[in-house]
């Protein structure tokens, strides 16, 4: 008895899963930080920004104890979960120490309403082999230029990079 091949169905191997191609950090960092934050009010400057990371010692203490971040790249998503009261526009950005934008984040109404998304999405960046912070000690910070009075932004994803002794 001859079978035709077509009335056999799908070969079984299309039936199982197939390869996916996910985009993930590329696995010479060492340090992965998750970020869930929520920040208010007048977010610039390094009193009033929101830490994203921290590293151990500062450029006070002593050789073999200070350490840097060097920032690698991230996945986050930022929106505004409670009315922003501010006025104009400004950028979210992550900065060194509430001084120097690294990576921006997104576009920021600063009196957007609550539900507002800022990163569009999730927002994904690569700095390549990385930006190390410019002093030992520097915190990663969710900072703006201006204030969202009561508003509250909140972050959330992960990023990833090194500490470096010096």
């Amino acid at each position: 008895m001859k079978v035709d091949p077509e009335s056999l169905g799908t070969p079984i191997d299309a039936r199982l899963p197939q390869p996916v191609t996910l985009s993930w950090p590329e696995r010479t960092s060492s340090v992965y930080k998750r970020v869930n934050i929520e920040i208010t009010g007048n977010i610039s400057g390094a009193s009033t920004s929101q830490e994203v990371w921290r590293v151990q010692g500062d450029d006070t203490s002593t050789p073999g104890s200070q350490y840097r971040w060097k920032l690698r790249g991230g996945i986050l998503a930022a929106v505004v979960t409670e009315d922003c009261t501010g006025t104009g526009t400004d950028i979210l950005f992550l900065s060194d120490a509430g001084e120097t934008c690294i990576v921006p984040v997104g576009i920021l109404d600063l009196a957007a309403p609550a539900g507002s998304e800022i990163t569009d999405g999730i927002y994904r960046f690569d700095l390549g082999v990385g930006m190390l912070s410019r002093k030992p000690g520097n915190a990663l910070l969710a900072s703006a230029n201006d204030t969202i009075g009561n508003g509250v932004i909140r972050i959330t994803g992960v990023v990833w990079g090194e500490e470096v002794s010096l």
